[in-house]
């Protein structure tokens, strides 16, 4: 037995060295125990009110391609499989923008410290702000639609991204930057040496949280403004009074999420060495 054996959770001998297959078993677990309350509940209703699952999945197959009533809607034919394309390419570019946007400003703010005074009072000013408030904002402005789109999907990303920085920045060691300095270090190698990689291990993991965020505001913004993607699906199944169509579009949202979820735990593994860590959050 380890040292560290007392703060094990009570899990088979197998899976005690095994944190990634326990972690994806105990959400499979999770997963199929939804699945059958789901099940439970539609059986126990009118299938009207809660399509169950089986229902939802064998509509998501027969519009695939072409779904009529989304071609009826939309004056095109397409299906559920365009428009899930549509969705995730655009949650894509919110966040990898937002991302961009925020990464380049954090690292100006890592080399001069009067930067990061003024993005820290900025920060301030923003973070009140809910994110959608900017559509109707920047709408009565006359800005275009594709302006407007494109600004309320990165805002959230970016100020989350300079926000989570500035604060990793002021938790950093100020003694370690200034043996850095008397040892001839400049202010570029000092961020890319000792602020950059701190910043770094406290964005990767929280892109998780971050890119849950997003995709829902991605939706918000179909549903408002974009002529396609899942959010719009959202919105025609409301107009047609289809629970079926509605809950279809839901349970594509959660496989995009689940998709973007799997993707940034590798690259969070491959990315940070220290495995332990990068799971613990």
């Amino acid at each position: 037995m380890n040292a560290n054996s007392s703060f094990q959770p009570d899990r088979p001998a197998f899976l005690v060295d095994a944190p990634d297959l326990w972690r994806w078993l105990s959400s499979l677990f999770a997963f199929l125990v939804i699945v059958a309350a789901w099940s439970i509940v539609a059986e126990t209703l009118s299938r009207d009110l809660l399509p169950g699952p089986i229902m939802i999945v064998r509509r998501i197959c027969e519009g695939w391609q072409t779904d009529p009533m989304i071609t009826v809607v939309s004056g095109q034919p397409a299906g559920l499989g365009f428009h899930t394309w549509q969705t995730a390419l655009r949650f894509l570019r919110y966040l990898s923008g937002g991302l961009v946007l925020g990464c380049l400003l954090l690292f100006l703010a890592c080399l001069h410290k009067r930067s990061a005074r003024i993005m820290r009072l900025l920060t301030r000013l923003a973070n009140p702000i809910p994110p959608l408030l900017l559509l109707p904002i920047i709408y009565a402005a006359g800005c275009p639609t594709a302006a407007l789109e494109w600004t309320g999907g990165i805002f959230y990303p970016a100020l989350a991204v300079i926000s989570l920085g500035l604060g990793t920045l002021d938790d950093t060691v100020s003694s370690l930057e200034f043996l850095m300095k008397q040892a001839g270090a400049g202010p570029l190698w000092i961020t890319a040496h000792v602020r950059w990689p701190a910043v770094e291990t406290a964005l990767l993991p929280a892109l998780k949280s971050h890119g849950a965020f997003t995709l829902g505001l991605t939706i918000v913004v179909e549903w408002m403004l974009a002529p396609n993607g899942l959010g719009r699906v959202m919105k025609y199944a409301l107009s047609f009074n289809s629970g079926t169509l509605l809950l279809s579009a839901v349970m594509l949202v959660v496989l995009v999420a689940t998709a973007y979820e799997m993707l940034i735990q590798v690259f969070i593994t491959v990315r940070l060495r220290w495995k332990a860590n990068a799971h613990a959050f």
